[in-house]
């Protein structure tokens, strides 16, 4: 259950990840891999509505900021396909708000990443 919430997460079924997760967890409820999966899973999300928010009103600086941390939350360890699609859709998030301060030479990292 803890590695098809891994799969479901790094998908960007964040929902239906959580949900296999805390099933996992009902199961095993000292589970560590869940447990840190789950923390995990809430972080991202939570730190990926923080940076569309701060993208919507206009924080560009701090919109960049959050989708770094939620970048380093998932990580790129090739054991996890370095993240997955939706790494890939934060970095198109982050390269977005960089082109929109000026900083195009890390907004290409980042695409190209």
């Amino acid at each position: 259950m803890t590695v098809r919430g891994l799969l479901l997460f790094l998908t960007s079924k964040t929902a239906q990840a959580t949900q296999h997760v805390q099933s996992a967890l009902r199961l095993d409820p000292g589970h560590e891999a869940a447990m840190r999966l789950r923390k995990r899973i809430k972080d991202v999300e939570r730190l990926k509505e923080e940076g569309n928010v701060a993208f919507k009103t206009g924080k560009l600086l701090d919109a960049a900021d959050k989708y770094a941390e939620a970048l380093e939350r998932i990580g790129a360890d090739p054991r996890e396909g370095e993240g997955g699609p939706l790494r890939a859709m934060l970095l198109s998030n982050r390269a977005t708000t960089l082109v929109k301060l000026g900083r195009h030479d890390d907004a290409l990292a980042d695409t190209e990443a």
